[in-house]
């Protein structure tokens, strides 16, 4: 499928392709608009959902075969659409906090929502020691389940049956950290990566049990950043992580996202205030690479060998 960029009223921070690949939803810092386009030589905005009644941007999307689903930055709920764009619910059980990330299964039937926690001198003055920070909602009814990750999360996601996160680890808060855990035995296992991180991002190739993650660390009060870049493979059989690449990169002004193609690993960059996209094959070695005349936003996505990346007033594909 050849598809044509596409042109945005505000700076893109947040797409998904629908499950079909068919369609992409759309958002901003700076709009309370969740757009809907049909993809193809010609993309046509099709549907404008407004948010405005939050009063606050949408910067997590999550799309399955029955359901659409979209949180704002610092709102503490989340907005559920059916197939036909209406809004059906807004879920606040279980959440207490600002929320980083939502995300349905592979079957759709189970949403992961992953919410910030505060830090632990915060939770001392509150009287507060467990603080769940991972809720599951079952469909269609909407029940929920919440976890303790042990994380500062930055990043979460669905491996199978299995859950995902990347953050500072709490137990040993020296550390940047990948675990999985599994929600219905709560057997978790993690490998440590690095020192703290201030952001982070977080990216599963489901079908290979592969996880991609990108950690950016200050160094010194000077403001010197390093950025690294992770490819894991995870074996569900002995909870052992194994390392097939990894990168880093040095820059006062760095970051990298992370997605997966079918064939590559997508890092999209934005170093010394010029923006570029690398494909990385399975050795980690990079075969194609496209450079953008406008600094990215951080919206990334990928369905099968299409990636869309958010910039300011653009979607790109390639």
């Amino acid at each position: 499928m050849s598809l044509l960029n596409i042109v945005e009223n505000f700076a893109v921070t947040s797409i998904c392709f629908s499950p079909d690949g068919e369609r992409l939803a759309t958002a901003g810092y700076s709009t309370t608009e969740l757009n809907i386009w049909q993809l193809g030589q010609n993309p046509q905005k099709i549907v404008i959902l407004d948010l405005a009644d939050t009063q606050n941007p949408v910067n997590s999307i999550s799309w399955s075969q029955n359901y659409l689903s979209a949180i704002a930055n610092t709102a503490q709920e989340i907005f559920i659409f059916d197939q036909q764009f209406n809004k059906i619910k807004t879920l606040t059980k279980g959440i207490s906090r600002e929320i980083l990330v939502n995300q349905f299964n592979h079957n759709g039937r189970e949403l992961l929502v992953a919410t910030r926690r505060p830090l632990n001198q915060t939770l001392k003055k509150q009287g507060l020691t467990a603080v769940p920070d991972i809720v599951i909602y079952t469909t269609p009814n909407w029940n929920s389940q919440a976890f303790e990750s042990g994380f500062y999360i930055f990043g979460a996601s669905w491996l199978s049956d299995l859950v995902v996160v990347a953050g500072n680890d709490r137990a040993n808060e020296h550390h940047f950290s990948v675990a999985v855990f599994n929600p219905a035995t709560g057997q978790q296992h993690k490998i440590s990566l690095g020192a703290p991180a201030d952001e982070a991002r977080l990216a599963v190739f489901k079908d290979k049990h592969k996880i991609g993650v990108t950690f950016k660390v200050n160094n010194d009060s000077a403001g010197t950043f390093e950025s690294h870049f992770y490819v894991l493979h995870y074996n569900k059989d002995t909870g052992n992580f194994q390392v097939l690449h990894s990168a880093t990169l040095s820059s006062p002004d760095q970051f990298v996202n992370v997605a997966f193609t079918t064939d590559y690993t997508i890092l999209d960059t934005y170093i010394n205030g010029q923006s570029r996209a690398e494909s990385l094959d399975a050795l980690g070695n990079m075969q194609h690479e496209q450079t953008f005349q406008y600094p990215t936003t951080f919206g990334l996505a990928t369905y099968d060998a299409i990636t869309a990346i958010g910039t300011d007033h653009y979607v790109v594909f390639f």
